[in-house]
């Protein structure tokens, strides 16, 4: 799939650095949906401006735009949003790039592993993101956790 979003390309190196407001920010529910802004037919990623300040992990860019996980997603609720799963999302995007289709699975897929890590697996403390890299680090132990990687051919 990553050959199908050319011309684009992607830059998935982690940054430590905060969204600016058109900066895409992915809001996920505990079930995996993707909360998208309704566009008439179609639907779009949400930015940084339409969630407001909300704490956030860098996660990739695709050309200059570049892509946030929000991390603390009690409920968040406004008019003319709704959340959709990850296999809706390709409907509703529309007309978008194979780039932007990229862009929502590949953030589901991180979104899954920080969902799934949140606690240390030596002393049970709450993990907290990396300030250098893709990693979350246990401030009570030191252990470090990183996404788990499964090439496949």
């Amino acid at each position: 799939m990553i050959q199908d979003i050319l011309p684009s390309r992607l830059y998935n190196e982690y940054q430590n650095c905060i969204p600016d407001d058109d900066d895409v920010v992915f809001v996920f529910d505990g079930n995996g949906k993707a909360l998208l802004k309704e566009e008439g037919n179609h639907a779009g990623f949400l930015r940084k401006a339409d969630v407001g300040d909300v704490e956030t992990v860098y996660l990739f860019a695709i050309d200059r735009d570049r892509f946030f996980l929000c991390l603390n997603n009690s409920g968040f609720q406004k008019e003319g949003f709704a959340y959709y799963s990850i296999r809706e999302i390709r409907d509703k995007i529309g007309d978008a790039s194979l780039a932007e289709v990229y862009a929502a699975f590949t953030a589901y897929h991180l979104w899954k592993w920080y969902a799934d890590n949140k606690f240390c697996g030596r002393c049970a403390a709450e993990l907290s993101p990396g300030d250098k890299e893709r990693s979350l680090v246990c401030p009570d132990c030191g252990k470090t956790v990183y996404p788990r990687i499964d090439p496949a051919v």
